[in-house]
């Protein structure tokens, strides 16, 4: 794609009200093709190592102002809304203004004709990035809430190793504390900035967290791409959606989600010599780690990602689409897009902190009460396989999954209602 082409791109986006935002990898430099090492050495930090080579020393001024300078060029050039960080626990800086508060306050005084959205994927899960107790233009607005993602994964599939082993135990439970409050991990210290406390996640508004039920590294890193969506799990992977959509996080679709696609989505690479090698070893490594592969198995039928095949298999069946499963899934996320405007957005601005309140969470029974801007969202499911008794809601409903009941504290399983009440 021409540069002139991705403009044409972002300016038809912005006809049809949608935003652009850009995935930056600002934490590491490629295995191949990297020849930064060979002409600019105190570009790196010897010191450190990365699963992709050398560590970046950002301490360095120059080191700063190529990302800074780089990230205003997208944001300027092309018009772009916002752009999301990749993996920045990968970025070490000890210095007195870290680099991505340095890096928000530039964005927003260079592009300061409308607000541009910094995302970040931390699984450090740090809140200092994100809270009230940094100037506003250091902040960044949001975050991948991986403790969702696993949490939930664990609940519906019984994983218990590798990233889902912290979720292992009581992983409702867990999924439920992520709606309310955010994250669940806590951290050390340490990992921040030393001597400095970190904000608790519930001082952070919902609508700082970005949630999802699968996305590209969670499909992607699991031995063989299966997708969350199975036939087995169909009602329940319904259900999650409309939690997904409806609560006051900001909700995530992968590729192909909106019309539940279940072509999996494998890694695949195009890399030669020794990177190949370690490609093909890695496929091991994240198979143990996203619990699709038990310690010492080595099955010889995982596709090697350098290979065509890999990229293949993994396009998505456009041909699902206009299926009758397809449009009906289609049809649901345009049904809950249309009642996440009316009822929810309206009352997202200025959310005070720690607004969500967790009344039931176990066994499959889900309470929560959002304390929005003007309204309280209330959330009541079942997702368990027998009749639940869960507190009333005492306003408006608007919207039911599933069968609705004569008392609508009494929920069958896999149901689920949505309130909204003015406050």
């Amino acid at each position: 794609m021409a540069p002139d082409d991705f403009k044409a791109f972002v300016d038809a986006a912005h006809q049809l009200g949608m935003m652009v935002f850009l995935d930056c990898v600002y934490n590491h430099f490629g295995r191949a093709g990297n020849s930064l090492p060979l002409y600019a050495r105190s570009f790196f930090d010897a010191a450190r190592d990365t699963p992709w080579g050398a560590g970046i020393d950002f301490a360095e001024r120059p080191v700063r102002d190529f990302f800074i300078e780089n990230a205003i060029y997208w944001l300027t050039e092309f018009n772009i809304d916002g752009l999301r960080l990749d993996a920045v626990h990968m970025i070490e800086d000890r210095t007195e203004a870290h680099f991505l508060t340095e890096l928000a306050a530039h964005i927003h005084a260079e592009c300061a004709c409308r607000k541009r959205h910094l995302v970040m994927e931390d699984s450090s899960n740090r809140t200092i990035f994100l809270s009230g107790d940094l100037p506003v233009e250091e902040r960044h607005d949001g975050a991948w809430n991986d403790d969702f993602h696993h949490a939930m994964h664990a609940f519906v599939t019984g994983a218990k190793t590798g990233h889902f082993a912290d979720f292992a135990d009581r992983p409702f439970e867990k999924m439920a504390a992520t709606l309310a409050q955010g994250y669940v991990r806590t951290l050390e210290p340490e990992l921040v900035f030393e001597g400095q406390a970190m904000p608790a996640p519930a001082s952070l508004s919902p609508t700082t967290f970005v949630h999802f039920l699968q996305n590209h590294d969670q499909i992607g890193n699991r031995s063989y791409g299966d997708r969350l969506l199975q036939p087995e799990r169909e009602a329940l992977y319904d259900l999650l959606t409309s939690i997904l959509f409806l609560s006051p996080q900001i909700p995530m679709l992968f590729m192909g989600e909106d019309y539940g696609e279940t072509q999996p989505f494998l890694f695949f690479c195009d890399h030669e010599g020794d990177v190949a090698r370690e490609a093909r070893e890695n496929r091991i490594h994240e198979g143990l780690a996203f619990a699709t592969l038990r310690e010492g198995e080595r099955p010889d039928d995982l596709i090697d990602p350098n290979s065509p095949e890999a990229f293949l298999q993994s396009k998505i069946d456009w041909g699902r689409r206009n299926a009758p499963e397809g449009r009906r899934r289609l049809e649901q996320i345009k049904t809950l897009i249309g009642l996440r405007r009316r009822f929810v957005i309206p009352y997202l601005a200025d959310i005070g902190r720690g607004s969500g309140r967790l009344l039931a969470g176990e066994g499959g029974r889900l309470a929560i009460d959002w304390r929005l801007s003007g309204a309280s969202l209330q959330l009541r499911a079942n997702l368990g396989d027998s009749e639940a008794l869960l507190p009333a809601v005492g306003s408006e409903v608007f919207y039911r999954h599933s069968a609705a009941t004569e008392r609508e504290e009494i929920l069958p399983p896999l149901t689920a209602l949505f309130a909204i009440k003015p406050t």
